[in-house]
This record gives structure tokens, sequence and C-alpha cells, in this order.
């Protein structure tokens, strides 16, 4: 049997399983056994390796920094973020969508999730909008894509994954986002502002520059001890203090005494639910790493990602076209998976194909997050466009107009520039690096 024959069985077989709804892990887990039997393999060249990488100590960075995501969405220090970022720019009638991206911005860069964005600002800033003119639909629309950009400011959960899974240094993957990141954060500030001109939005207090000063300043101390969380986590990996692991655990351990014992946002009990929950969450994806890692092994010993790629050259050498075609498959990927699964089965599949046509480990490292990040809120599927609708409790048809504007005029042209323009994810990388 042809081998690609064995393996369009076996993603057709669990692709079907998913759409029934057999979670995700398990799914990829029988289409493995499908090719392990396909192509004649037995299970001891196949488990060694997978459990291999689950006792890997860079793989403790995934639940720790799902756990320091869950203490910051549970504590409420996102509603410091946010009183802090709206000090500064209140004065412009758009300032309140503004914050919304800034502060996804710096929780992306506490959490790394952009679910945990989204569960801790969505609640506290979309009444806030409705209260001030803006329409549920664009608190909405906006919440939702401005979650993504928490997946390309590091530490990106999905990041950590793709460098695991991938072999490619975690924190070369953290700097490929970095750009493509500050670039949809200024598109959606522009689109934001354009947008706002047409809405009913109260005229923001005019106030002194004394008074705006003092207000950035209070602010500023309330949210003092939170806002040095990214500067320690990130600058103690680019320093060279500790690693992408030891970072989190820093940052947990950090982040409890000023819950408890400072701000008293939360209490013990808190902490220990959002223990559980991090635990609960990191053993449903210990599985699907299992089963994607042994079915990019077993996609490699049979040779498969090195025949597509000649297949993909033999429709088109060109490279702009074999791009354009991994994106529309990023796409897809994105679509009916959420950012972590969908980055996991990117680096265990494309990544090997990627790199037989010539594409840097790293310049596909943000491919991935930009197009998984699109998928995110692209329905069908859109896992975090409808959570957003969710906490903002609109109907769907009054959200997906905004978020189409952030999505066609904001996320794409990145997409687009990411794809084609390799520096923007090469550069800083090699400043690092030393070329």
């Amino acid at each position: 049997m042809s081998i690609f024959i064995v393996l369009a069985v076996g993603l057709i077989v669990a692709i079907g399983l998913m759409i029934i709804r057999v979670p995700v892990g398990f799914a990829f887990g029988i289409g493995s056994i499908i090719l392990i039997f396909g192509y004649g393999l037995g299970f001891d060249w196949i488990a060694p390796h997978a459990l291999r990488f689950l006792g890997s100590f860079t793989l403790l960075a995934f639940p720790l920094f799902i756990l320091l995501g869950n203490l910051m969405g549970r504590s409420g220090l996102a509603d410091r973020l946010i009183d802090f970022v709206q000090s500064i720019i209140r004065r412009a009638k758009s300032s309140l969508g503004a914050v919304v991206v800034l502060t996804c911005s710096i929780f992306g860069a506490i959490s790394g999730s952009a679910l945990a964005a989204i569960g801790a600002i969505g609640p506290i800033v979309m009444p806030r909008m409705a209260q001030d003119g803006y329409p549920r639909g664009y608190a909405t629309g906006i919440v939702a894509c401005s979650s993504l950009i928490a997946m390309l400011i590091p530490p990106s959960l999905p990041m950590i994954i793709y460098g695991l899974v991938g072999q490619v240094p975690i924190s070369l993957c953290f700097l490929a986002t970095i750009i493509p990141g500050l670039l949809i954060i200024c598109s959606y500030l522009i689109i934001n502002a354009l947008m706002c001109r047409r809405m009913p939005i109260a005229a923001p207090a005019k106030n002194t520059f004394i008074e705006y000063s003092k207000n950035i300043g209070a602010t500023g101390k309330r949210a003092s001890l939170i806002l040095l969380l990214p500067i320690i986590i990130l600058g103690g990996i680019y320093g060279g203090v500790f690693t992408p692991t030891e970072a989190a655990a820093v940052g947990i351990i950090y982040c409890i005494p000023i819950m408890l014992l400072v701000y008293r946002t939360t209490n013990f009990g808190g902490v220990v639910d959002s223990t559980v929950q991090a635990a609960s969450f990191t053993g449903s994806a210990l599985a699907l790493f299992f089963f994607l890692v042994t079915l990019s092994h077993i996609l490699v010993l049979a040779e498969v990602p090195k025949d597509l790629a000649n297949i993909m050259m033999r429709f088109s050498e060109n490279k702009y076209v074999l791009l354009a075609m991994l994106n529309i498959l990023l796409l897809f990927i994105g679509m009916i998976m959420d950012d972590g699964s969908g980055t996991l089965l990117a680096a265990a599949i494309l990544l090997p194909v990627a790199k037989e046509i010539g594409i840097d480990p790293l310049h596909f490292a943000a491919i991935v997050a930009v197009n998984i990040g699109l998928g995110n809120v692209t329905p069908p599927v859109a896992p975090l466009l409808y959570i957003a609708g969710r906490i903002g409790e609109v109907p769907f048809n009054e959200y997906i107009k905004p978020a189409l504007v952030f999505m066609i005029f904001g996320h794409l042209p990145v997409v687009i520039l990411t794809t084609y323009f390799p520096a923007l994810s090469l550069t800083l990388p090699r400043l690092f690096t030393g070329g």
C-alpha cells in the first residue's frame, strides 16, 4: 500500500474522530496506530522516542506557564494593568479600545496564553466599553482578536510547544515572533482609531497635565509589582540567568506572595484551585504531546516529509507558491484546533516538510504563530472568537463583522509580510546569536 494512502487513512480517521468530539490526543493516537501497522513499524521503535520527549526538563516550562497564566487570571491582577494602561492613553476618544490591545500585549508577556488573556481581560473591559458607548459586538471582536497577540509576545506557549517538538531553541522562537507581534499591535491600534470615529463613544474627561501625571503615577504604583514580572521573566531568559523553564518557576514564586500578601486579591484556596486546574489541563496536553510526537517520528522514519516536499516541488518549484500552500494548511489547522494543538501538529508534521523545501525553522515558527492565531478566530470553529462571544454575551452576527475587519485588514497583511519577508522573523534571532 502506498505510503500516502496509509497517511491519508490515518489522518482521515483522526480528523473524523475529532469531528465527533473524541479528544484530539486520542484521535491522533488511533491515527498513529494505523500508521504503525500500515508502515510495518513496531511499537518498540516508536514509544521510547515519545517517552524521552515527555521526560525532558524543557517540557516543564509548559505546565509552569499554564499555572502562571491561571494565577494571573484568577487573582484579578489584570484589573490593575488595565487601569494603568488606560491612565496613559485616556485622553484619546478610542482609548479604551487601545487599552484592550496594549493590555493583551502586556498580559501575553506574562502568561503567553491567548485563552488566559481573554479570560482575564474580557470580563473586566467589555462592561467598561459598553458603558462608554462602544457596541458590545465591537468590544467582543477586539478582545478576541487582541488576545492573539499573547501568542506572539514572549513567553509564548505555542512557541514553547514548537521549540520542544521541532527541537529549535525556545528563546530564539520567542524572538522570531516579536516583530510580527508588534506589527499586529500597530495595525490594530490604527484600525481601532479609525473605527471609533463613527461610534457614539463618550468623550474622555478633560484634566490638567498635573492631574494626568498624578493619575499615571497612582495607577502605575498599584500595578508596579506586576509590571516587573515580564521584565524578570524575559530579562532572565535573554540575560542568561535562567532557562525558560526556570523563568516560569521564578514567575510563579514571585507572583504567589504578591497575590496573597501584598495585593491580597486571592487566598490560598485560589492558588490550590489554579494548580489543580493547570494540572488537569497539563495531563490532557501530555497525552496529546505523546501521540503527536509519536506520529511525527513515524512520518520521519517513513520519509513522508521528504516525499511530501518532493510532491509539492513537482507541483511548483516557486518558493512563494510553496509558502502559500503551507499558509493555507496552517490556517486550516488553526480553524479546527486550539493554538496549542495546532502548533503541535504543525511542528510535528509540517516543520520537516518546511525544512525540506528550504525554509528556516525560525522563519517557519513565525509563520506558524501568525497563521494559527488567525485560524483561531476564523469560523467555522474559531475557538477564541466563540469564547469571547460567550463572555460578551452578544449574538454571533454582532461580533463577527468587527472581528473580520481586524482579521482582514490588521492580521492578514502581517501573515503575508511574515511569510514573504523572512527578515521580520530572523533579524532578532540573528542579532541575539551574533549571526
